[in-house]
């Protein structure tokens, strides 16, 4: 298949851009827009449009995070861009795969092996909802007093860190063993337990994951 120039990949860009936030713009009901505005806190809008905005580089570094994690190196800046990319396309889509559909697409060819690109996806999310979990549990313990619905939310956290933290020791001892005998003859699986090993050795390289989740989750 002949590449296509760069002029004209530009413009095949622009393109699908115009169209994709046409149809956004086309969504809008312009009719009503002018009621919402009257005695609308302008602070606000302004306050969470820089905190949309620094959520973009925090991503970055985040999935940079993630990569180094999975013993990949890839730059900052980047990163950054792929994932603003990935943040419009996922705009079409009713979740985020979308988005992280994206991130895998435009990672792969720069990784080995190829694995790790999902890796660093699945990591990246896991650990941010863990991070937006705990975030979640220090309200309940503030709220407890006055609700019962946190008592709840704080049973079923232990038992699911319960449920975790037995399985990743199940993992760690082997008590899997004989499943992943029969089945490391496939190549995914094979890639799984490569990628699960270097998890293992990434020692310190969590720590600036778990900080850059905790920020996102913050500002968010």
């Amino acid at each position: 298949m002949p590449k296509l120039s760069r002029p004209l990949r530009l413009t095949l860009k622009a393109v699908f851009s115009a169209i994709a936030i046409g149809g956004l713009v086309a969504g809008i009901n312009w009719h009503d827009l002018p009621k919402l505005i009257v005695g609308y806190k302008w602070e606000f809008a302004v306050a969470a449009f820089i905190g949309l905005a620094i959520q973009f580089p925090i991503s970055g570094l985040k999935w940079h995070a993630a990569l180094k994690v999975c013993n990949v190196d890839l730059s900052f800046s980047r990163l950054t861009r792929f994932y603003c990319i990935s943040h419009f396309v996922g705009q079409f889509l009713p979740t985020s795969i979308g988005g992280d559909a994206y991130r895998v697409f435009r990672v792969l060819p720069l990784v080995e092996p190829h694995s790790r690109a999902v890796t660093s996806i699945v990591i990246d999310r896991i650990v941010g909802l863990g991070a937006l979990l705990c975030l979640g549990a220090v309200g309940a313990v503030f709220l407890m007093g006055h609700f019962q619905l946190p008592q709840g939310y704080l049973a079923a956290l232990g038992f699911g860190l319960a449920a975790a933290v037995g399985g990743g020791l199940a993992l760690y001892l082997g008590w899997f063993g004989v499943v992943r005998r029969k089945l490391q003859h496939l190549k995914m699986v094979a890639a799984i337990q490569g990628d699960l090993m270097q998890l293992l050795r990434a020692g310190w390289r969590w720590v600036p994951l778990l900080v850059m989740s905790f920020v996102f989750q913050l500002v968010a």
